[in-house]
């Protein structure tokens, strides 16, 4: 049994020995929710890898499952069709608005499920006033350790909604750096099923920088610190010889006027959007090194 089947068991078991559980329940009889209406797979990281492979896995397991996704990302996956609940909650473009669109929906409860067996895959409970038997993932307690990195509605939902989610569901986190965060901020136990490495496959065909470059996969939040590369190579001569490769799944976000400045200093700095895993392998694979100049992940 490899790492992620270990991982979505002990999801099943501590939804089974959650504290407001009776007997346990045989997988062909009852009912297991998904809920994750502010799930975007475009600007998707880890923890939406995360979700994505457990689920493939709950699909075997559980034949009575219900994933509840907003209506852009229930299009991404046609092979869950028959299983997906298109939850409406209009444009969610840009942080303050998924935070505002999350906050009606967990106060309206409209079309989410109230009670049951829940696994909730992005650190709060939904809808509010959920009162069924549930699970949650939390990567991370960065709202805590970094609030300046979290815009300020996603901050103050956090906020709100995780000690209340606490209240009612078992903890589920990847890391023993969050497993302590987590009892230090909020007092409660949580249960550390780290994730599993997941090999990538061989590289993809695709057009890469022809000269030697750094590779930089992530997002452009915050905490991801782009920041700092690119001050770095503004300043030093000798970086600006070497082009930076971003990913930057998400958009440009806050980083335009930096990118700007930098190119104006001669970098040469390539975004390629997101990638496949095997793309992704193919810019690691030639790349002249990659870098993480992250100020926090959840994994430590």
């Amino acid at each position: 049994m490899n790492q992620l089947d270990r991982k979505e068991g002990a999801v099943s078991q501590l939804a089974q020995r959650s504290r407001r559980y009776g007997a346990p329940m045989k997988n062909d009889r009852w009912l297991l929710n998904i809920v994750a209406p502010n799930f975007e797979p475009d600007t998707v990281g880890g923890a939406g890898e995360v979700m994505i492979q457990l689920i493939g896995n709950f699909l075997r397991l559980h034949p009575n499952l219900r994933i509840y996704l907003n209506e852009n990302a229930a299009t991404f996956f046609p092979q869950w069709r028959g299983r997906i609940v298109e939850i409406r909650t209009g444009k969610m473009r840009g942080n303050a608005a998924k935070a505002a669109a999350m906050l009606r929906l967990g106060v309206s409860g409209k079309g989410l499920p109230r009670e049951g067996v829940t696994w909730f895959p992005f650190g709060t409970m939904l809808p509010f006033h959920f009162n069924g038997k549930g699970v949650v993932t939390i990567h991370d307690t960065l709202d805590r350790d970094f609030p300046l990195c979290v815009p300020f509605l996603e901050r103050k939902l956090r906020r709100f909604m995780i000690p209340r989610t606490l209240k009612r569901c078992a903890v589920v986190t990847s890391s023993q750096f969050s497993q302590e965060r987590i009892r230090w901020y909020y007092g409660v136990e949580s249960t550390v099923i780290p994730l599993a490495p997941i090999p990538l496959p061989s590289p993809a065909a695709a057009i890469v920088p022809a000269k030697p470059h750094v590779f930089y996969a992530a997002n452009a939040w915050p905490h991801k610190n782009h920041e700092f590369l690119l001050r770095m190579w503004r300043e030093d001569a000798r970086l600006r010889e070497i082009p930076l490769v971003f990913t930057l799944g998400s958009g440009l976000g806050a980083l335009g006027s930096s990118i700007a400045r930098c190119k104006a200093h001669g970098v040469e700095i390539y975004i390629t959007g997101r990638l496949s895993r095997s793309e992704l392998a193919l810019y690691y694979q030639s790349a002249l090194c990659s870098v993480l100049p992250s100020l926090y992940e959840g994994f430590g």
